[in-house]
């Protein structure tokens, strides 16, 4: 079988929900997902596997958004996946800007204290 068959059949299966297609995306992009999250987004071995995870459940969850635009090249439900990959981990690098951000502004912004007379006052730093 070529692949364009193989990934057309794997499409119809992963609509079906069938548990052997699932199987067999994750068999078939876990390994290209975490090396092209290792790669190109330069995350450790643990954060591309969480994300490769991510995204193939992404897929599975969303695969009904999947379409083939006719004259599109043979490689179109992988560059899907790899595209879902590369916005989690945009999504990842938002939330966690964010947070260190947030963290940063607990140094800057203290909240006040009692001071003897029971009274609130600003901490001073």
């Amino acid at each position: 079988m070529n692949k364009s068959y193989d990934e057309q059949s794997l499409i119809t299966g992963l609509r079906r929900g069938a548990p052997q297609a699932q199987t067999a995306l994750l068999e078939l992009y876990g390994e290209p997902l975490i090396r092209f999250l290792i790669a190109v987004c330069h995350v450790n071995a643990s954060e591309a596997e969480d994300l490769a995870v991510e995204t193939l459940y992404r897929a599975i969850e969303r695969i009904d958004s999947f379409t083939e635009k006719p004259g599109a090249s043979g490689n179109a439900f992988r560059n899907w996946l790899f595209t879902i990959a590369r916005n989690l981990w945009r999504d990842q690098l938002r939330r966690h800007k964010r947070l260190v951000y947030m963290d940063d502004m607990k140094h800057i912004i203290a909240p006040p204290t009692r001071n003897e007379q029971g009274e609130n006052s600003p901490v001073v730093q």
